[in-house]
């Protein structure tokens, strides 16, 4: 018999209390709430970019019950969230540009040091890497250079 629970278990037996709301209904209570802007542009807002993404950056423009603080506008947060969103985009960046770097120099250090196919030998590595590790990380060698191929020719 199947073991029950789980993460799976436990959101599909999750009780809702608030009721789904349209994006009409949901800039109507952005604005009830005390948001400026035309609901038109909130609307269009909205479907964009979904009302529980935009909530994280509504937080600092809330009072504790919910409402905004008084001349909040929707450019106030918008703006916060395009600011978030071009820095993750400059540290993903970034991060890929030293990903890439130091994979080069990896990969150039490991290849003078023990010739072009010198990871085919298990002995060029720790003695901290298991055998397991080893011929894991040779079939995903393969497998790479497989789809690698594959996509190199459909071109």
């Amino acid at each position: 018999m199947p073991k029950r629970g789980g993460f799976f278990y436990g959101v599909f037996n999750m009780k809702y209390i608030k009721p789904a709301l349209t994006f009409e209904e949901q800039s109507d209570l952005l604005i009830s709430r005390g948001l400026i802007a035309e609901r038109d542009k909130i609307l269009k807002t909205l479907k964009a970019v979904n009302y529980y993404r935009l909530s994280a950056y509504f937080l600092p423009y809330k009072t504790a019950d919910e409402n905004f603080i008084p001349d909040t506008t929707l450019e106030a947060v918008w703006s916060r969230y395009t600011f978030d969103r071009q820095l993750r985009l400059l540290v993903m960046d970034a991060i890929e540009r030293v990903e890439i770097a130091l994979k080069t120099q990896i990969a150039s250090f490991f290849s003078i040091k023990h010739g072009t196919f010198g990871y085919l030998n298990k002995e060029n590595f720790s003695d901290k890497m298991t055998d397991r590790e080893y011929s894991q990380m040779i079939i995903s060698l393969k497998d790479n250079t497989q789809t690698s191929r594959k996509s190199v020719g459909s071109l």
